[in-house]
């Protein structure tokens, strides 16, 4: 049965496991700011820590589903991540559109909405769902999509549903459909190739912009470049700077972001040269100094 409180409405999905749950508090808070009447579904593989979710108590239009896919934590054409792309239709039931996305990016306002973009682009290639297929380094067409998939849950559901039941239900069959295919990409790739048989190349045309700012580009303490916000964005460096900027003067998301410090998240903002906080510096200088006294115990104690 449909909750008449869902019916037709829009939600952003994300699929979590192992430390990415520390993204979750500024998905949602990002989400909240600039798609304020959309849900999201936060699916997690094992439990959300209490930190996380004390973090989140004063947001809303979320919900969290725990110890989802625990049985399938060894799954073959991508590990984890592919999990994201095979949730059977009950979750989403009562739902028109779904963007399935990565808990790491900051969701930003555009001039055009991501809905009415996905929305559109849809229209033009005639298919139920919206992604782009990958080049090859080489300028070949390749067997990969994008890991943001946004599709019309009815339709798309229709044609995909019977595929996705034997895949986690079957296991002979999953581990033969499955065992050739390197990444969560190239199975989602399959899936959908599979059931509506579309011409790859049609979808090397279309666009898969972030709709904002993947944190995921400066893991490691890498370093933002015009090249990737180019090819990745359809927001400009001055805006995202912009919108970054406007958050840190919001109580809420400062006091969020002292409770569940994300060192990306850090770096992100310092990526922009933004003006941050004194209880920032004074946050990020305490985790620096945790993480060398952690070493030193470490190589002390040699555990």
């Amino acid at each position: 049965m449909i909750n008449s409180n869902i019916k037709n409405k829009n939600a952003f999905v994300v699929y979590v496991f192992g430390t990415y749950e520390k993204y979750i508090p500024s998905y949602i808070y990002f989400i909240n700011k600039n798609y304020p009447d959309n849900d999201i579904l936060v699916f997690s593989q094992g439990q959300i820590s209490s930190y996380v979710k004390s973090s989140i108590h004063n947001l809303k239009n979320f919900h969290i589903y725990e110890n989802i896919f625990v049985e399938h934590k060894d799954i073959s054409g991508g590990g984890p991540r592919v999990l994201r792309y095979l949730l059977p239709r009950d979750y989403l039931k009562g739902y028109k559109y779904v963007y399935v996305g990565d808990v790491d990016i900051l969701i930003l306002k555009e001039n055009e909405s991501l809905f009415d973009f996905h929305k559109s682009q849809m229209e033009k290639i005639n298919l139920p769902f919206s992604n782009k297929v990958r080049f090859l380094p080489n300028g070949g067409v390749s067997e990969r999509l994008t890991g943001l998939h946004f599709f019309e849950v009815a339709p798309y559901y229709d044609k995909t549903e019977d595929l996705i039941f034997r895949i986690l239900n079957d296991k002979v069959f999953s581990e033969e459909y499955l065992k050739k295919l390197e990444r969560d990409e190239h199975t989602l790739f399959k899936l959908v190739k599979d059931c509506f048989n579309f011409d790859p190349l049609l979808l090397t045309k279309t666009a898969r912009p972030w709709h904002g700012f993947h944190i995921g580009v400066v893991r490691g303490g890498k370093k933002l470049t015009k090249k990737q916000l180019n090819e990745n964005s359809s927001i400009s460096y001055d805006e995202i700077k912009s919108q970054l900027q406007d958050v840190l003067y919001e109580k809420d998301f400062v006091e969020l972001f002292n409770s569940t410090f994300c060192i990306e998240l850090y770096w992100s903002f310092k990526q922009f040269d933004l003006k941050l906080p004194f209880s920032f510096q004074l946050n990020y200088r305490f985790k620096k100094i945790c993480e060398k006294v952690s070493k030193k115990l470490k190589k002390v104690f040699k555990f």
